[in-house]
């Protein structure tokens, strides 16, 4: 039995199809470093997030003891008292 060679168009086909699936590859790899990233971002957000939420907890607390407890007017400062 002899050998058969493709036709060069042929073989053109799947060499296309080869580069065509490395560079598909290749972006999945990039797509997914760039998720890792932003992962690692999102970590630091949430981080940020609880850091900030126990600093409202610890001065909302301070505030209901030095002034009891009420709703607190951010662009007055006034404290208007719970019934």
């Amino acid at each position: 039995m002899s050998k058969q060679l493709l036709t060069q168009e042929e073989l053109q086909e799947l060499q296309t199809i080869k580069q065509d699936i490395l560079s598909i590859a290749s972006a999945f790899g990039e797509l997914e470093f760039q998720n890792t990233i932003l992962q690692l971002e999102k970590e630091k957000l949430v981080s940020q997030v609880k850091e900030v939420k126990e600093r409202e907890t610890a001065a909302l607390r301070s505030f209901g003891k030095k002034y009891g407890d009420g709703i607190i007017n951010l662009e007055t400062g006034e404290i208007d008292p719970r019934s």
